[in-house]
Order: structure tokens, then C-alpha cells, then sequence
């Protein structure tokens, strides 16, 4: 009995170190330019961050400059997405995209770092921060 005991404490530690399926967003204009710089960071399984990435970049479509990093989130993956577009995103119909959890985070931004992905380095650490 006491070695199920220990199983379902596992377990629950298990889910307490498990990050729930979200997507992370912002926007920074360009001024003087028409081009506004969108970032996202997916997490989910594969299989999903795919479908989520194509809707994104149909909704804001044609993006120019495309870049992307993935990585681990737990038991999850993500993929961070980064590009210019023209086109404004109507932030109420963000729904039309993911009905799970979306929030906007407006220190999800590039940071010049030399030799680091800093934008890549801040999503890891707050992945980290969530999965302590």
C-alpha cells in the first residue's frame, strides 16, 4: 500500500512540473515603416503546433522574413515564430486561432545578445519558471 502511495505522489509531481497548451504573443510596430513585427510562442504537441502555425500565418498572410526555433517544454514542445507582416491582426477574433489559452506578452521581443538567441533564451526560462 505504501508503494501506491508513492506512485500517485509521483504522479501528482508529475503534473505539477507539466505546462499547459498556450500560446504567447506580441506585436511591436515599426514606425515609418508599414510593417509590424509579430512574435509567437506555441505550446503544444507537434501535431498541433503545426495546425496553430498554419493558422497563424494564414490569418496575417503574406509574412515576410519567417524565422522559427522549437525546443522542449516538459512533456510539450514549442515553437517560437517570428516574421514581419503588413496586416493587422484582429486581436478579437484570436479565438479563430486557438480556443485553449492565449496571452499576450509583451516582453516576447528580439534581444541582442552576442552568441544567444536572447528572444529563445526568455521563452526557455519562463517555460522553466512555469515547470518549477
Amino acid at each position: 500500500m505504501k508503494q501506491g502511495q508513492e506512485q500517485g505522489q509521483e504522479s501528482a509531481k508529475e503534473q505539477e512540473q507539466e505546462i499547459q497548451r498556450q500560446i504567447w504573443w506580441n506585436f511591436i510596430p515599426n514606425p515609418g515603416d508599414r510593417n509590424i513585427q509579430y512574435h509567437f510562442a506555441i505550446i503544444n504537441d507537434n501535431r498541433e503546433i503545426g495546425n496553430l502555425y498554419s493558422r497563424i500565418i494564414k490569418e496575417l498572410a503574406p509574412v515576410d522574413e519567417l524565422e522559427e526555433r522549437k525546443g522542449k517544454a516538459g512533456k510539450l514542445n514549442y515553437c517560437i515564430m517570428s516574421f514581419l507582416s503588413q496586416k493587422n491582426i484582429d486581436f478579437r477574433n484570436l479565438s479563430n486561432i486557438y480556443k485553449g489559452r492565449i496571452k499576450k506578452d509583451e516582453r516576447l521581443y528580439d534581444r541582442q545578445r552576442i552568441g544567444r538567441d536572447g528572444l529563445e533564451e526568455y521563452v526557455q526560462k519562463k517555460i522553466q519558471k512555469k515547470l518549477d
